[in-house]
């Protein structure tokens, strides 16, 4: 967590150091992260950094959990909007808005992308651990035991295994078409939407 000093900064200075961190490893990931640039970023000196983070660990895990809350919140306002849809509905409508999040907010989702792949083992492992605790996952499971409950899953699925495949190929799904040459249109999104719901259909329903 950052030191008192950093919470006792007026807000809109606050915002420039995490928004400048938050670009910062979103761009280059946790190893070539640079406090240096961060500093020039936000328009601090470096030192002022060491005064709010005992260091870059402790900056990228705190800039990390700002992202997930955010996803989180927004995730958790998707569910509550349509829950009313039947389950393969809701599906595909979350995974849109989740496209859509990710093109507004291309920073918040590439540092997710970075910190899976370019962090040392001790960072993932503190990741992993929030994530398991906090992250979106949750908020599956609630929905995978709607559809469940109301036959559009087939009864003999494993509630906890059929969290796990549609919370993880959800997230694959999405770094691949972020990533991927020629990232798509939001029509592409629409079409790829529904062919992504007609393959979990087969498996689930």
């Amino acid at each position: 967590m950052p030191r008192a000093t950093f919470f006792n900064l007026p807000e809109e200075k606050k915002e420039r150091i995490t928004g400048a961190a938050l670009e910062e490893f979103a761009q280059k990931g946790y190893r070539k992260g640079s406090m240096q640039a961060i500093a020039l970023r936000a328009g601090v000196a470096k030192g002022s950094l060491y005064q709010y983070f005992a260091n870059k660990k402790e900056l990228f895990l705190y800039i990390f959990r700002l992202a997930v809350e955010e996803k989180i919140r927004f995730v958790r306002g998707l569910f509550e909007e349509n829950r009313a849809l039947p389950f393969f509905a809701q599906l595909e409508k979350l995974f849109l808005e989740s496209r859509q999040h990710a093109r507004e907010h291309p920073h918040t989702y590439h540092l997710y992308l970075k910190a899976r792949e370019e962090v040392p083992a001790e960072i993932r492992e503190v990741l992993t651990a929030y994530l398991e605790s906090a992250g979106p996952g949750k908020h599956y499971a609630s929905l995978i035991q709607d559809a469940l409950d109301s036959g559009e899953i087939r009864g003999d699925m494993d509630a906890e295994f059929a969290v796990f495949v549609v919370h993880t190929l959800l997230q694959e799904f999405g770094a691949y078409l972020t990533t991927a040459p020629g990232k798509t249109t939001a029509c592409q999104d629409r079409e790829q939407a529904k062919q992504f719901v007609t393959f979990l259909k087969k498996g689930l329903g």
